[in-house]
């Protein structure tokens, strides 16, 4: 079973992507942090290796960006694919794939969407940076 873990300073994100999982019964798990210190804790504690790492952009740029200079230092996550998530289209956006972020979305307002954006970023790994619900339909 696949591994996620979702830092954000506000769990919502985190509930609408495991309402996502439940929904469409994937196979997958998801872990909560409120911090980014919480998870690399967790990560040196436990053993674990996270599959993939949801971020928040909002939680601040400088709380974000510390988790990819803290995961520069870490070789077991080297595998791991990171993707940042934000209301809006962020203007430092271009420095992102510089920072090992694989994927981007902006928060979709419709469940279908997050279900698509979700799938898509789980189980294609042709998806592009930049993750637009539909947009290969």
């Amino acid at each position: 079973m696949a591994l996620s873990f979702v830092i954000d300073e506000n769990r919502n994100e985190f509930e609408e992507l495991t309402q996502v999982i439940t929904r469409l019964k994937l196979k997958h798990k998801m872990k909560y942090f409120s911090r980014v210190r919480d998870a690399i804790n967790y990560i040196n504690e436990s053993g674990v290796t996270p599959d993939f790492i949801f971020i928040n952009h909002e939680m601040s740029f400088l709380k974000a960006y510390g988790w990819f200079r803290a995961i520069e230092g870490m070789p077991k996550l080297s595998e791991t694919l990171n993707v940042l998530y934000s209301e809006k289209v962020p203007a430092n956006i271009h420095l992102f794939p510089s920072m090992k972020v694989d994927h981007f979305y902006t928060k979709p307002s419709k469940e279908k969407h997050y279900d698509d954006i979700l799938t898509r970023i789980l189980f294609k790994p042709e998806t592009p940076f930049y993750v637009l619900p539909y947009q290969f339909n």
